[in-house]
């Protein structure tokens, strides 16, 4: 019988991949739709909005042993009905409805989502009282981990279905000079990519009032399970430190390594760098220059 990983990777690459998640979603889309508004809904939500690749699975891990907690539940339908508001599908109020009904649904007391970061100032016009935390990845290591991990699922499995977000957030067709490579490859441009890092989580910081917001370094989360606590309710030493590193990549291959640093750095400098200083006011214990380098490329 072959391992588990194989018979994914078959499953993955069969016919029926596509056609079990579509019949996945349809039924939990009918489930939200049956869906109704529970009057004594008092429970408490945290929503950790890290952009992928910033450690919200293993902050998962961390407090799922402790409260209702998921990582990226039902993305197949996220993405379907993101897709469908973003082309003008669903109103406003028709993508507004379905988030409530998503959150009636999965009950959860922390949802921890790379795709709720760009959704923010509309959570917190849904759930006013609502807790985030935004996990940030200096922009250099983010995307170089974000990447790998489009190419390793694109050679495993023959595709990765988050693409379409990546396409509407980053840009398919925008690729500077210092973008030959990625375009070569069929990525994203980094310039795009810094704009998404920047402006996504800029948006976190500017909706979320002060006392309902928690910035969290990803190299810090491990040394911080005292204020991740704190902030969500749970009694001080209940969080193991042994799920803050999974979801670890094995693959060591850069796929930035025939980028050109100057055209690194001057993204950066461009893009990145007015939300650094942001991220500075919010951690004053660490460093003035907050990210090492700033993130910048040697």
């Amino acid at each position: 019988i072959p391992p588990v990983p194989s018979l994914r990777r078959i499953f993955y690459r069969s016919p029926l991949h596509r056609p079990a998640l579509g019949a996945h979603a349809a039924y939990w889309k009918a489930r939200y739709q049956l869906s109704s508004p529970a009057s004594d809904d008092q429970r408490p939500r945290t929503f950790a909005v890290g952009l992928f690749r910033t450690g919200t699975h293993s902050l998962t891990k961390m407090v799922a042993p402790h409260m209702k907690a998921a990582h990226e539940p039902h993305r197949f339908l996220f993405i379907q009905q993101w897709r469908r508001f973003s082309q003008g599908d669903l109103t406003p109020e028709e993508w507004e409805r379905f988030l409530r009904a998503r959150d009636r649904v999965l009950g959860l007391s922390l949802e921890s989502s790379g795709f709720l970061c760009g959704e923010v100032p509309r959570l917190v016009r849904l759930f006013s009282d609502a807790r985030f935390i935004l996990t940030i990845r200096e922009p250099v290591s983010w995307a170089r981990s974000l990447l790998r991990e489009i190419v390793v699922n694109r050679r495993r499995l023959g595709c990765h279905y988050y693409e379409p977000l990546f396409r509407a957030w980053f840009g398919s067709d925008g690729f500077g000079k210092g973008d030959e490579d990625l375009k070569r490859r069929n990525l994203f441009p980094f310039s795009g990519m810094m704009k998404y890092w920047s402006s996504s989580q800029q948006a976190v910081i500017e909706s979320v009032p002060p006392n309902q917001l928690l910035v969290l370094p990803t190299d810090e989360v491990s040394s911080r399970l005292a204020d991740i606590e704190s902030f969500i309710g749970l009694p001080a030493g209940s969080i193991d430190p042994a799920g803050s590193h999974t979801h670890r990549s094995n693959w060591d291959w850069d796929p930035l390594e025939d980028v050109s640093g100057t055209y690194l750095n001057e993204c950066i400098a461009e893009y990145a760098s007015p939300f650094l200083e942001q991220f500075d006011r919010f951690t004053p214990g660490r460093r003035k220059t907050g990210f090492r380098n700033r993130g910048i490329a040697g």
